[in-house]
């Protein structure tokens, strides 16, 4: 099964990517699933630090130039589902917690935050998407996102894998990429990022209002058009879903109440933060004035987004809770090995 597997993914996907010894993969699979307890022969630590180069997280080489076209995306996507598209290897004794930053949902201040507690030394040219926390018994917590990217594109949720997303009422949330695309993003701290919103900026100029702008269907559904439009503006449904109308998502941080519940998260985790405090960040300067039909046009629009969110919010604490007996029954497992090692 992990040879055929392996197979597939390195000759379909055409990933210029060492073959892993099939020996390192399965003891590595049984590590991660079966919560056995993995130890490293030197023949693979060699094997490892020989090619560190060409396995390390998240880094593929393409050999071919349409490896990246949205053909062959969405026919990786079709074929492998979930961690297959990006062959990524956990350590079973690590704890990975991917960040779907749905836009203008607070999820730059977020990274704000994480970024002032990351224990790594800041990178000396642009300013890292992952940071590594820590628990306050010392297992390392590495937080890792990509910019604006859906939950699909992160691996499956697993035993020590876990997935964050920011969420804001879509109404909300509509008004606020609209104001903020329109002034072309001027207030963004990292002005690097906001090129996208620069190019729609005059698009939006052209209407005085958000009610104008509403009024002309066919320039919604161009800014809407998941394919060619601007992401702000995609659904909540696209970053959230892997299926339909099933998020597959952990824990939720509110935009209104992002401070509250940033701090039930690391009471969660348990992470050892020093300073988790939100400050104002990406602040839109310019508001358009909303008025009835504003909330009536944009609510039968989103009538999706509206449904999908009311159903997070009348499940919130569940899910959390859940998400809590996950992390209490993991942190206990690797107290007992701990001891059992220790005996």
């Amino acid at each position: 099964m992990y040879h055929k597997i392996i197979d597939d993914v390195f000759t379909s996907m055409k990933y210029k990517i060492i073959k892993v010894s099939f020996m390192y993969i399965e003891k590595l699979h049984s590590a991660l699933y079966d919560e056995e307890e993995y130890t490293e022969t030197p023949t693979t630590k060699h094997h490892r630090y020989r090619h560190r180069h060409k396995i390390l997280l998240h880094k593929q080489r393409p050999v071919h130039n349409n490896m990246n076209s949205s053909t062959t995306r969405k026919k990786r996507k079709r074929m492998y589902p979930g961690a297959l598209q990006r062959f990524t290897i956990h350590r079973h004794d690590h704890i990975y917690i991917y960040f779907i930053h749905v836009p203008k949902t607070a999820g730059s201040a977020i990274k704000d935050m994480l970024r002032r507690n990351d224990k790594r030394p800041p990178h000396p040219h642009k300013p890292r998407e992952g940071w590594l926390l820590h628990t306050k018994t010392g297992i390392p917590v590495h937080i890792i996102a990509r910019g604006h990217s859906e939950a699909s594109s992160f691996p499956p949720r697993a035993r020590n894998v876990f997935k964050l997303a920011t969420i804001r009422q879509p109404v909300e949330r509509f008004v606020s990429a609209y104001n903020f695309v329109r002034e072309g993003g001027k207030n963004h701290p990292n002005q690097g990022a906001v090129q996208q919103a620069r190019n729609w900026a005059p698009f939006l100029q052209k209407y005085k209002t958000i009610d104008a702008f509403l009024r002309d269907t066919k320039a919604v559904k161009a800014i809407m058009n998941p394919k060619n439009g601007h992401t702000h503006f995609d659904l909540l449904t696209r970053w959230l879903n892997t299926q339909p109308g099933i998020p597959d998502i952990d824990v939720y941080i509110r935009q209104t109440d992002v401070q509250t519940d940033l701090r039930a998260f690391c009471e969660i985790f348990d992470l050892d933060v020093v300073d988790s405090t939100i400050h104002a960040f990406n602040v839109t300067g310019e508001k358009s004035k909303r008025t009835a039909f504003t909330d009536r046009t944009l609510t039968k629009l989103l009538d999706t987004d509206v449904q999908l969110h009311n159903s997070i919010l009348d499940t919130f604490q569940s899910i959390h809770r859940q998400c809590k007996q996950k992390v209490q029954k993991m942190y206990s497992n690797k107290n007992t090995r701990r001891k059992e090692c220790e005996d």
